[in-house]
């Protein structure tokens, strides 16, 4: 069976709130992407990587800061859900097997007139 790994955040503002310093300042990557492929944690759950076998999956992280940010403890919680994904029943295949009966009985009916 595969897996599929996604990552979420509830929080639209890192604590203390009152610095209003945004959700999307808190920046991930998968550590075997390049650098220009972080991408900000969402409100909403993004997949981070799917896979059929065990294994590990190194992810980095980068916080956004500015001179407008002022010094604190920054706290913000990243969600990591695994979800397991169904294998798909390909129904390309019974598709084309009814497609071959219907061509072959129209192909017979042909032979009786």
């Amino acid at each position: 069976s595969s897996w599929s790994l996604f990552i979420i955040t509830e929080q639209p503002y890192f604590t203390p709130v009152n610095l209003n310093k945004p959700h999307y300042d808190l920046l991930w990557k998968l550590s075997s992407e390049s650098e220009s492929r972080y991408r900000p944690v969402s409100l909403q759950k993004s997949e981070v990587t799917a896979g059929r076998a065990s294994g590990n999956v190194d992810i980095d992280f980068c916080l956004k800061l500015d001179w407008s940010d002022p010094p604190s403890n920054y706290s913000i919680e990243a969600v990591f859900i695994l979800e397991a994904t169904e294998k798909q029943i390909d129904n390309r295949d019974k598709r084309d097997k009814r497609d071959k009966k219907i061509k072959q009985l129209r192909s017979d009916k042909s032979l009786l007139h």
